[in-house]
């Protein structure tokens, strides 16, 4: 979601005074815009502790979009991170990634998520392969089997992290309402179930949280 800081001066002038609060609240203040924040924190966070753990560690970021957290990454922005590789089906955002990451490790690739279940694009092996907002958009049977896919790229001891939306999150309806925006929501048990197909010896172990703002629940695996 947009800060308010990142609006342009025009931008601000062109909305109406009920428009901006609105905007103040849905994308500032609310605690769906405040999770969406800590996200891209605890994103950088899994980054760094990737790159402490294992040296010059192979990342996949898949739905990318403009890849926000590698900018902020103390590991990324000191070459401690080996192939980064940034995954998305929208050509405009890899642009951006480019555009923002010239002469560095983060490579890009434009790919669906069915060319990754059909494999037909050749991704490697990874330490870390971490999904922020995918999941909010695919159905149970697609985000099952795309899990055990994930989980099979790992190498040993690699970490799958997934982050989704829960049900009834803090602006749902308004999204729901006003911008014809629904996502696919899913609590603790759905989301543990989303290894249910993974052979059990490539689970080391997997845990379920939810965020302090209590609007994404995040599940994390870690290959055996």
């Amino acid at each position: 979601q947009m800060c308010i800081r990142d609006r342009s001066e025009g931008e601000a002038q062109s909305v109406s005074p009920i428009g901006q609060r609105i905007f103040a609240y849905t994308a500032g203040m609310s605690a769906s815009a405040r999770a969406v924040r800590a996200r891209c924190d605890h994103l950088v966070a899994t980054i760094d502790a990737t790159a402490a753990r294992v040296p010059a560690p192979q990342i996949l970021s898949l739905a990318c979009g403009h890849l926000h957290e590698a900018s902020l990454s103390a590991s990324v922005q000191a070459g401690k991170v080996g192939r980064y590789l940034a995954v998305d089906q929208d050509a405009i955002s890899l642009s951006e990634v480019d555009r923002r990451f010239p002469q560095s490790r983060i490579t890009t690739l434009n790919a669906a998520v069915k060319d990754v279940l059909k494999g037909n694009v050749e991704l490697g092996t990874f330490d870390l392969i971490y999904c922020a907002g995918l999941y909010d958009y695919l159905p149970d049977p697609i985000a099952t089997k795309l899990t055990t896919v994930l989980m099979g790229l790992l190498r040993d001891e690699g970490h799958l992290l997934i982050g989704n939306f829960v049900a009834n999150f803090a602006t749902a309806a308004y999204m729901e309402a006003f911008m014809e925006w629904r996502l696919i929501c899913r609590g603790d048990a759905a989301m543990a179930q989303l290894t249910s197909n993974v052979p059990s010896q490539q689970i080391a172990n997997q845990s379920v949280y939810q965020d302090e703002t209590g609007d994404i629940v995040y599940l994390e695996a870690v290959h055996a």
